[in-house]
C-alpha cells in the first residue's frame, strides 16, 4: 500500500517503524527518507523502540551522503 505525502515547508516526519514499534530502520529505509528530506527543511521523530539508534544511525547517513560528489 502506498502512502502520499503531503508537501510543505517545513516538512514534519513521525516515523513509528514500517511494522510497527519493535521495526528497526535499515540502511534502505533511511536512504529513501533522505532522498525526501534533500535540500528541504525538516523535522523527523522517529517513535518506535529503537528511536535514539535509527536518528544517530539517520544522521551518519546524511553526514555520509552529503559527502559524496
Amino acid at each position: 500500500r502506498e502512502k502520499r505525502m503531503v508537501y510543505g515547508e517545513p516538512q514534519y516526519f513521525r516515523l513509528h517503524g514500517v511494522m510497527g514499534y519493535d521495526y528497526s530502520y535499515t540502511d534502505e529505509d533511511l536512504v529513501s527518507l533522505s532522498a525526501w528530506v534533500k535540500g528541504k527543511p525538516s523535522y523527523l521523530l522517529f517513535n518506535n523502540n529503537t528511536m535514539k539508534e535509527d536518528a544517530i544511525k539517520f544522521m551518519k547517513l546524511k553526514e555520509c551522503l552529503h559527502a559524496l560528489p
